[in-house]
């Protein structure tokens, strides 16, 4: 058995996302989370590594605080030989890795052409129809053959821009983006078809109103219960079943 080094831990908590410092000291990413959280040993919050990943600055790193007394925590010592996973079952994950450490997902300069795509100027015209929407006041394009793009007039421009840069990386690397029959976006990506979308999550609203002067209880309350545009953007990637399920 091995004891974990506090300082040690604590140092590369920071250096590298869980699941590969996890896969260094040979145990699950639950597991050392929970060594951590047992050590006192901050670790970089939700979104910290995706920041960098994009170019963008991370979360502040915490200070390690100190422990009058520091609890002992032992691993095995074979757990520490444990090799590093290598995809090479997992072609799609191996592919990911290789984006990631080539950069090629990292944030690129605004280019002033990646709004003029064909495709992303097809479903600019089609949705700017502002009088067709659904019930939830979600835009319905004019006629077929544009983009899926499923949002609101307020997130219209934002959908289309998260939407070009996407066609514009998945070009980039040899991957075509395609319209199907059905209106759906397809990219093709090592002979797999990909169907995806930008939506915008519908939330529910409730206002309640009270039908007496003094409630005291929800039945002295009448619901009026609304569906509106959340406003906020979603990546959906949807299954290639006739029928239509989607998975996100």
């Amino acid at each position: 058995m091995e004891r974990y080094d506090r300082e040690e831990l604590y140092q590369k908590v920071w250096e590298k996302p869980m699941l590969k410092l996890a896969e260094e000291y040979g145990v699950s990413a639950v597991a050392l989370g929970k060594t951590c959280r047992k050590l006192c040993v901050p670790v970089p919050g939700r979104g910290h590594w995706a920041k960098l990943a994009h170019g963008h600055q991370g979360v502040r790193k915490t200070p390690l605080p100190k422990l009058d007394k520091v609890p002992v925590i032992f691993r095995s010592q074979i757990a520490t030989r444990k090799p590093p996973s290598s995809n090479q079952e997992e072609p799609e994950l191996a592919a990911v890795d290789h984006l990631l450490s080539s950069g090629a997902l990292n944030s690129q300069p605004a280019d002033p052409a990646a709004r003029t795509h064909p495709l992303i100027r097809l479903t600019a015209s089609l949705l700017r129809s502002r009088s067709r929407k659904d019930e939830h006041g979600i835009l319905l394009p004019r006629d077929a053959g544009g983009l899926d793009v499923k949002v609101s007039e307020g997130t219209l421009e934002r959908a289309l821009h998260v939407m070009a840069q996407i066609v514009a990386v998945l070009e980039r690397h040899g991957h075509s983006v395609t319209v199907s029959d059905t209106g759906g976006t397809i990219a093709l990506i090592n002979n797999e078809r990909l169907l995806f979308g930008i939506e915008e999550p519908i939330r529910k609203v409730v206002v309640q109103k009270p039908r007496v002067p003094n409630p005291t209880d929800r039945w002295d309350y009448d619901e009026t219960v609304s569906y509106e545009p959340g406003g906020k953007l979603a990546l959906c990637i949807h299954s290639d079943a006739p029928w239509g399920e989607r998975e996100e």
